[in-house]
C-alpha cells in the first residue's frame, strides 16, 4: 500500500487471511495432547511450551483484526493496538520456544545432535 501497488481491499483480504490462519493454527496447538506417560517435569515444560505458542497465535489474530479495523476506520490506536498484540505474540513466542528447548535438553536430543554434526 505504501508504494501505492496494493489497493486497500487486498491489503483487508491478506490480513483476513492471515487471521483465519492464525485462529486454525491457534486451536490446533491449543488442542495438542501431551502424553500422560512423561514425567511431571517434562510434561510441564511441555504445557507451558504449548500455552505460550497459542496465546502468541491468538495475540496475532488480535493483531490481524486490529490491522483490518484501521483499514475500514483509519483510526491510529488500531495501529497501536497491531504493534502490541505483535510483539506480545513475539514475547509468547520466545517463551514457549524456550520451555520447548528446556525439554530437548533436558531429554539430551540436542546434546546428541551436536555429537552428530561432529
Amino acid at each position: 500500500m505504501a508504494n501505492g501497488q496494493t489497493s486497500t481491499y487486498e491489503a483487508y483480504e491478506a490480513a483476513k487471511i492471515a487471521k483465519e490462519a492464525n485462529d486454525h493454527a491457534n486451536e490446533s496447538i491449543y488442542h495438542l495432547r501431551i502424553p500422560d506417560e512423561l514425567p511431571d517435569t517434562i510434561k510441564t515444560q511441555l504445557q507451558k511450551s504449548v500455552s505460550d505458542i497459542s496465546t502468541a497465535y491468538y495475540m496475532r489474530m488480535k493483531a490481524y483484526e486490529a490491522a483490518m479495523e484501521f483499514l475500514d476506520n483509519n483510526k491510529p490506536s488500531y495501529l497501536d493496538n497491531f504493534n502490541e498484540n505483535w510483539q506480545g505474540a513475539d514475547i509468547f513466542i520466545k517463551s514457549g520456544v524456550m520451555h520447548y528447548m528446556a525439554v530437548k535438553v533436558s531429554l539430551g536430543i540436542l546434546n546428541q545432535k551436536k555429537k552428530k554434526q561432529r
